[in-house]
């Protein structure tokens, strides 16, 4: 209710100031009605000797600003297969065109696009417990992203033992009973 009264009190008071207006530029009613006088808003303030408003609406601005929604795999991550794809996903669509991919160390490697993903796969398996950083690069949306991450680190296994890397066998003697 204080709304209410508060918005009556607003338009009654912007009444009196076109009121007012009116008198001081000394306009006289063109017509009344029973609610009182009629007066066109042109004839108040001529468009040549008043100021002008600018009407034109202001652009619409998307409040969230393009970016990185996930990757995989996630940043900073380790223990990465040797053969993973890794995938940008965007928060919105771009001109995925334009978008470039590059790898430190640089690597041999494939990628593709859509709208609003980027998919990288590597040409060979990445070099196991290597850490890697890849940056996308989108220049329609002047944005960059750079994910890092490390490969698992595979153990070379053990070479077998051969018989003459193992010591020899003492000779045993044995006596049995009864011999």
């Amino acid at each position: 209710m204080p709304r209410i009264i508060l918005v009556i009190a607003g338009l009654s008071a912007l009444l009196v100031i076109l009121i007012v207006l009116m008198v001081a530029l000394g306009h006289k009613p063109t017509s009344t009605t029973s609610q009182g006088p009629v007066v066109p808003i042109s004839s108040l303030v001529p468009a040549a000797q008043g100021p002008s408003l600018d009407v034109t609406p202001a652009p619409v601005t998307n409040a969230q600003s393009f970016g990185v929604s996930s990757v995989s795999p996630t940043n900073n991550s380790t223990g990465i297969a040797l053969n993973s794809p890794v995938t940008f996903t965007f928060n919105r669509n771009f001109d995925s065109q334009t978008a470039s991919v590059k790898f430190d160390p640089d690597i041999q490697f494939e990628f593709s696009s859509n709208s609003n993903s980027i998919t990288v796969v590597p040409g060979a398996n990445f070099n196991p417990g290597t850490k890697y950083q890849v940056t996308v690069s989108v220049p329609s949306q002047s944005y960059s992203y750079t994910d890092t991450f490390t490969t698992i680190n595979v153990s070379t296994p053990l070479p077998s033992s051969s018989p003459s890397d193992s010591p020899a066998p003492s000779p045993s003697t044995s006596s049995s009973p009864g011999q």
